[in-house]
């Protein structure tokens, strides 16, 4: 899953303290802005079309954040679950 990258214009908003002397949250926080433009590029298309409203649109995450013990550095949460992905 890595090297997260991004435009830095998409991490310039962000702010977080740094987890580890990283930018990770920052850089995270970004790759989901620009996911989200991303998403309304696409809807808008389909809207232009006429055939969004015959769209189904389909979002998937994986199992959740690595955590410190699994080699996690983002500062990663995934309570109420236990554990995390290794």
């Amino acid at each position: 899953h890595v090297p997260d990258q991004v435009p830095a214009q998409y991490v310039a908003p962000y702010k977080f303290a740094r987890v580890e002397g990283t930018n990770a949250r920052n850089l995270f926080a970004g790759m989901l802005s620009c996911l989200d433009e991303g998403v309304g590029n696409v809807t808008r298309a389909l809207r232009r079309k006429g055939i969004l409203d015959e769209t189904l649109l389909w979002f998937q995450t994986d199992n959740g954040a690595a955590t410190p013990a699994c080699g996690g550095w983002t500062g990663g949460q995934n309570w109420p679950l236990r554990g995390g992905k290794c």
